[in-house]
């Protein structure tokens, strides 16, 4: 295979350049990179984004007039091919599909929308409905359509790229199986959470005899198929797929990333709604911890943990350190959402609830 732009991507191989095609959806951190290939102009482009501040308008004219550059440079890159190779010759449409990318990543899905639908289409004509390649291209279609919230376009063009590629790779193909789980989340998304379940499912059947159980992938399907199982109230179901999510991801990523305690913090919601207390307590008091310290004690998501174990002590009869907890909640949301907040206000007649519960409770206990 001769690839056009072969001088961009320096000493690349043909093996490597075909790899950075077929990327794992999960691998965002390799969204356009394989054995440490990356285009300069995508390099650019991704990075400006991190960089810089959104509220500095000399930066903000810098990025306009560098992603300017980076969009005249795939064009000229595009139209030099087109006139010496053909309208549809595959190396163009590589140029291009990389000018997708490129899109996307600056969250312009409409125009990576119509950009891919182009490739897509040259290389059904050049290449095949089922070449691996065209399936890309309709894969990023599916992609972008999910960004724009299209989601029964989505899940049709997932469904697409899902049974071309089971003919291509095979049905338990990474690639294969990523498109299974993008057609689950458009289920999902259109609150068609049976056919969510079902597919999540199949997804994770699937990635564990292909990629092992502990894989982020693995993982993140297991996840997602708690959560179509959680919103049809399938909560004993629900528990155990949250479960073996945390307990995989505190493996996989660490017990205080973001996903990991994402996890526990739906277990706790599952154990909660099965009037499991004790456990619920024993959840709620670990995300508390792991959240004060990976986002800060006065975060809003750490105090709103902090005043769900108070509710689960509550829940228990455990009146007096439901009371300091909700006081220690209530502290801290004055200091972090005001004194006024609806939050606060709860905390603080959460607090004084439990305080006359306690109360009762101790008269009740007091010898006459």
């Amino acid at each position: 295979m001769q690839i056009a732009i072969k001088a961009k991507c320096g000493n690349a191989t043909q093996q490597q350049l075909e790899l950075r095609q077929q990327w794992p959806f999960w691998d965002t951190g390799g969204l356009l990179a394989k054995d440490g290939i990356i285009d300069d102009e995508i390099e650019s482009l991704r990075w400006m984004s991190l960089s810089d501040p959104a509220n500095d308008e000399n930066a903000q004219r810098q990025r306009t007039a560098r992603e300017n550059k980076s969009k005249a440079n795939f064009y000229r890159l595009w139209e030099g091919q087109k006139h010496t190779l053909g309208e549809d010759y595959k190396d163009m449409l590589l140029s291009l599909h990389l000018r997708g990318v490129a899109l996307y990543e600056q969250a312009k899905y409409a125009e990576a929308e119509d950009i891919h639908r182009q490739v897509w289409e040259g290389r059904k004509q050049t290449l095949g409905e089922d070449h691996k390649d065209t399936l890309l291209s309709l894969h990023w279609i599916g992609m972008a359509l999910d960004n724009q919230a299209k989601y029964a376009e989505a899940e049709h063009t997932h469904r697409q790229v899902w049974e071309g590629r089971k003919q291509t790779f095979g049905k338990y193909h990474e690639y294969t199986l990523a498109s299974l789980y993008l057609r689950g989340m458009a289920f999902y998304k259109q609150a068609r959470y049976a056919e969510a379940e079902d597919t999540h499912r199949q997804a994770w059947e699937g990635q564990k005899q292909t990629l092992g159980e502990g894989h982020r992938a693995t993982l993140l399907s297991r996840y997602w198929l708690g959560q179509a199982l959680y919103d049809q109230e399938k909560y004993t179901l629900a528990a155990e797929a949250y479960q073996d999510a945390w307990e995989g991801r505190k493996r996989a990523l660490s017990e205080n990333h973001e996903d990991t305690l994402s996890s526990l913090y739906w277990l706790g919601l599952a154990l909660k709604k099965q009037a499991k207390y004790a456990e619920t307590e024993v959840a709620f008091y670990r995300l508390w911890e792991g959240q004060k310290q990976t986002i800060g004690e006065y975060h809003k998501d750490t105090l709103s943990s902090l005043h769900r174990l108070g509710q689960t002590l509550y829940y228990q009869e455990k009146y007096a350190l439901a009371a300091e907890t909700y006081r220690d909640a209530w502290k801290g949301r004055k200091r972090a959402l005001g004194e006024n907040h609806a939050k606060t206000l709860l905390s603080l007649n959460q607090m004084r609830n439990a305080l006359s519960k306690s109360s009762a409770s101790a008269k009740k206990r007091k010898p006459r």
